[in-house]
């Protein structure tokens, strides 16, 4: 579910009883293009679902941001990059001239989880 605040930005509610990789290859990097400030994006998990905690999350995450390989980075994040790259590394505070920055500023954990929510029990 997807929850638009105009004030606040957008909230994505996850409450998935498994990992869907095409979604973060599909919504994610779509609402990376758009993220335009600190905070106005966030993903929210339900602790009861899949992920029951923030690191699994994070390594489930960018396993789907990379090709099978394992290290080349989705043809998705060079769109996400080409649109969004200046403005998410005012964001992130750091240079995302690349694909391959952008997967290392979301393996920065501080940085995932000013985008990404465990909540529930």
């Amino acid at each position: 579910m997807t929850i638009v605040l105009s004030r606040f930005g957008v909230l994505e509610l996850k409450n998935w009883t498994g990992f869907w990789g095409e979604s973060i290859k599909k919504q994610f990097t779509k609402d990376l293009i758009v993220y335009s400030e600190p905070g106005t994006l966030k993903w929210v998990f339900n602790k009861k679902g899949v992920n029951q905690s923030l690191e699994e999350l994070q390594e489930n995450v960018l396993t789907n941001l990379r090709k099978a390989d394992g290290s080349t980075p989705i043809d998705e994040l060079n769109e996400v990059v080409s649109k969004a790259g200046e403005t998410l590394g005012v964001i992130f505070e750091r240079e995302i001239m690349n694909s391959e920055q952008l997967l290392d500023a979301l393996s920065d954990k501080e940085i995932f989880e000013s985008i990404f929510v465990i909540v529930g029990e």
